[in-house]
């Protein structure tokens, strides 16, 4: 009865960190008729195999966050589709997740276009952009010659983003997920690329 009550918590614990890992739809599945979807490119380029990252998504609403993990080079698609309940969100952290999907250190995403609210719509696709993630010091050392190796200038997490046009992944789409191409895509964001770069 003492291991019952030992193994519950941690089972609980487990559950609860891997509850809003989002799971992207199949490529041969069709198109649900109760929700929307995001779609993107999550590509985690950190050098360092073992490091997980995952986009932080929150619901305005009901105040639910929910995680989109950036794969790495070896799973990752041009384009994936997740699919999410109507309504509005917006993109709030990149995060580090430790091995069982639980929640380590937040940064805040804080490009002014980015962190606006989007909309969700039942039956139609949100692109919110192809984005790559990668530690800071992959992105900010320098080459010191005389030393064995490089130098981190900065340590700690970041992400750069470029946003296709609709058309553009709207084809994508097409000829990934055949089921869904007949859902309207609309861009979540205008801009058309950025870069966030954060100490630890």
């Amino acid at each position: 009865m003492k291991k019952l009550y030992v193994a519950l918590p941690l089972i609980l614990l487990l559950s609860a960190c891997a509850n809003n890992i989002q799971d992207r739809s199949g490529f041969g599945t069709t198109p649900a008729s109760n929700v929307g979807y995001i779609a993107g490119g999550f590509l985690n380029s950190y050098r360092e195999s073992f490091a997980r990252m995952a986009l932080e998504i929150h619901n305005t609403s009901t105040n639910e966050s929910f995680f989109i993990e950036l794969q790495q080079p070896k799973n990752h698609s041009d384009i994936e589709i997740f699919p999410f309940s109507e309504g509005s969100y917006r993109l709030s952290n990149l995060v580090e997740m430790g091995g069982i999907g639980d929640v380590g250190k937040r940064v805040p995403i804080k490009d002014p276009d980015l962190s606006q609210p989007f909309l969700v719509k039942t039956g139609a696709i949100t692109y919110i952009g192809h984005f790559d993630g990668r530690s800071t010091n992959e992105i900010n050392s320098i080459f010191v010659v005389g030393t064995s190796g490089w130098v981190d200038t900065n340590s700690g997490y970041g992400f750069t983003v470029v946003n296709e046009e609709a058309a553009k992944v709207s084809e994508q789409i097409a000829k990934i997920y055949r089921a869904y191409s007949s859902l309207n895509v609309s861009r979540a964001f205008s801009l058309d690329t950025a870069s966030q770069r954060d100490k630890r």
